[in-house]
């Protein structure tokens, strides 16, 4: 497919390689840059490239594409054709942990209509962590690597990291249980590009069942999944929480993030 919101912008001439078999998986790198444009111009000198470089960040937003994804893009040292959507985020894998709500929550935007197209699974199956560090991470021998049987095997998402015969660790420290959470919970299709509109003023907890709701400036409510709330938690200053046990309160609450 291209997709439509992309920038079509093909890089090393070529189509891409024939699908080794049916595309089944996402494999997230970082270029290692700041910009969309310094990547593109790694990407002409060593002759590769992604099916997608996405610029996830509120002053940007924007997702290219280079190679259709009904074909085989090249990143990987081994493994490109083994049914593997690549995509490319503009920034730094010692940085990954930087990212804001905003920039995961665009990059959901980018990239569901590819999931829903090739019936791709919301899924990160892989049994081990996400590397944090290139200590962690670098190397084709690291422990964070999947066998090629298993890769072969493997459906959903994975990082650069996962893949094996490969060296690279990125994309880092990458918040895949709140990025998941996003695609499942059917984030809106079009997103504020202002992080102080983009963060929730209140949030509202009801006891029964312990769901939490995220209230935002513009009137929106959204119920969040349990990463998503704990990457809230985790910011500065701590959120506000009020908690309600009463039925007509959740019931309101319910309705609005229907509406949203």
């Amino acid at each position: 497919m291209k997709l439509p919101s992309a920038i079509w912008a093909p890089f090393t001439g070529s189509a891409g390689m024939p699908h080794a078999r049916a595309v089944n998986k996402v494999v997230l790198h970082r270029t290692q840059g700041s910009t969309a444009q310094g990547a593109f111009g790694v990407y002409t000198h060593h002759q590769v490239e992604p099916h997608f470089t996405a610029d996830a960040a509120p002053s940007v937003n924007k997702i290219w594409q280079h190679v259709d994804t009904g074909r085989a893009a090249h990143s990987l040292r081994v493994h490109d054709r083994d049914g593997v959507i690549q995509v490319e985020i503009v920034g730094f894998s010692e940085r990954a942990a930087e990212w804001t709500s905003t920039e995961y929550r665009n990059l959901v935007v980018m990239l569901r209509p590819v999931f829903e197209h090739h019936g791709i699974p919301y899924t990160s199956t892989v049994s081990r962590p996400w590397p944090r560090t290139g200590d962690e991470g670098y190397g084709t021998e690291s422990r964070r690597r999947m066998t090629s049987t298993e890769f072969h095997n493997y459906s959903g998402v994975c990082g650069h990291s996962h893949v094996p015969d490969n060296s690279h660790w990125d994309p880092g420290d990458f918040d895949i249980g709140l990025w998941l959470d996003l695609l499942t919970n059917r984030t809106p299709t079009t997103q504020p590009t202002n992080e102080e509109d983009e963060m929730p003023y209140l949030f509202g907890k009801y006891t029964k069942s312990n769901t939490i709701f995220a209230m935002f400036p513009g009137g929106t409510v959204r119920s969040l999944g349990p990463h998503e709330w704990g990457f809230y938690q985790r910011q500065k200053p701590a959120p506000k929480l009020v908690t309600t046990s009463s039925v007509s309160e959740y019931k309101k609450w319910t309705r609005a993030a229907k509406r949203a």
